[in-house]
């Protein structure tokens, strides 16, 4: 829904690392989108796509994504993530934990099962 389709061959990937999450998606913000309105303004990239997600229930349409990302990482102590904006935006989330045993461990255990740390997965088409 977010991702900019016009960027051929690009996919959306999700990276698991001992110290941070990445999440990369093709195409940096849509027309009319400021990184200072991030959480507070919304447009939509592809607006087809987000009614069909509003219309299953998906989404709320309501532009609140950034900041429920922002506010849960608050609620559970750990840093807000970070978004880095180029041909591709990256959002990245950090554990706050300081013995690198419990970061490993604790990405570990919410890497879907036969993965391993590190790994990358590509989504194409979402």
């Amino acid at each position: 829904m977010h991702r900019d389709w016009f960027i051929e061959g690009a996919n959306i990937f999700v990276q698991i690392f001992s110290d941070r999450i990445e999440i990369v998606s093709p195409g940096s913000l849509p027309p009319g989108m400021k990184p200072a309105y991030l959480g507070h303004k919304s447009v939509r990239r592809n607006p087809l796509i987000a009614d069909l997600y509003h219309r299953i229930g998906f989404i709320e349409k309501a532009g609140t994504g950034i900041q429920r990302m922002i506010e849960e990482t608050r609620k559970f102590g750990y840093p807000e993530p970070e978004f880095k904006m180029d041909e591709f935006f990256t959002v990245t989330f950090t554990p706050s934990r300081t013995s690198e045993d419990d970061q490993h461990q604790d990405v570990t255990k919410r890497a879907p099962s036969g993965h391993q740390v590190g790994a990358k997965w590509a989504l194409s088409g979402h």
